[in-house]
């Protein structure tokens, strides 16, 4: 957890379901701190669903992953111990698994002739149309056959003034 003394932030949310109607909510943050990989969508949710998915335009940004009276709680991809199937390669069909760091980074150890590169996007695994990272950073040493692709969101959640919530 990451301390943030002071004011309450609210964003607009803006909710879209399959047949493409839309709602308003407010995204919040409250009591001084600010959680890396859990968020509290506040406002009427009587439609949203646990599992439903958190989007900006084609950026999957994670899952709610509970509803309550007035709230959702959105789970971020990459957090902490979290595992998501992803997508790599330039035709989307390199799948595999990676570990999340907490804090929107996910790690992959894969083998190394694969050669990804710093700022290869990689894609959600559920539905490749949709961005999960990008390629932060490619570890591997000579003599091994694996690499370590450390993986990052290529938005921060608590930047943005809107986003998406795909009503499965």
């Amino acid at each position: 957890f990451l301390f943030v003394g002071g004011s309450l932030k609210s964003w607009t949310l803006k909710i879209i379901d399959i047949g493409g109607a839309a709602r308003p909510f407010v995204l919040s943050f409250g009591g001084g701190y600010l959680f890396l990989d859990s968020y509290f969508l506040r406002g009427d949710m009587s439609l949203m669903k646990k599992g439903d998915w958190v989007l900006k335009d084609d950026i999957f940004l994670g899952e709610i992953i509970e509803i309550g009276e007035g709230f959702a709680k959105l789970k971020s991809l990459g957090s902490l111990g979290g595992r998501s199937a992803l997508r790599g390669g330039e035709n989307k069909d390199i799948v595999f698994e990676a570990v999340g760091y907490g804090g929107g980074e996910l790690r992959a150890e894969l083998p190394a002739s694969l050669s990804f590169k710093t700022g290869d996007p990689i894609w959600w695994g559920e539905d490749p149309q949709y961005i999960a990272g990008l390629v932060e950073e490619v570890r591997s040493r000579e003599t091994s056959s694996v690499a370590e692709v450390i993986i990052t969101m290529p938005l921060k959640i608590e930047r943005l003034s809107q986003v998406e919530v795909l009503m499965k």
